[in-house]
């Protein structure tokens, strides 16, 4: 993600996610989180919530955030971008990884609005 390589980082969060499931490890969670947003980074078509193992995380107050700020970024939806980035039940923003590439992914919905 560093290296601003989103499709690899993709992949890479994908497979971790898929390993951690499969061993019961908590982590899952938060790395299912950051599956979405290298998802939104690489503009990928793929759903992450339609996996079979990230249905499991479906009702997760944090996993839905981040599937509504998808939702609200693929509609090109500043106001729900904001509110949902803004909301301190979720702390999003609170994700220092998150937060790191925040900007990334901002300036990309910020170009498309444009």
């Amino acid at each position: 993600m560093s290296e601003k390589r989103w499709d690899q980082a993709l992949d890479q969060l994908r497979a971790s996610f898929v390993y951690l499931i499969d061993g019961g490890n908590a982590r899952a969670q938060v790395i299912l989180k950051y599956t979405i947003l290298a998802s939104l980074l690489a503009k990928s078509a793929v759903d992450q919530m339609q996996t079979n193992e990230a249905k499991v995380y479906a009702r997760d107050p944090q996993i839905e955030g981040m599937a509504n700020l998808k939702s609200a970024i693929e509609k090109n939806d500043i106001k729900t971008v904001q509110r949902v980035l803004a909301d301190t039940n979720l702390n999003l923003l609170g994700d220092p990884f998150i937060a790191t590439y925040l900007e990334d992914l901002l300036r990309g919905v910020r170009l498309t609005a444009l």
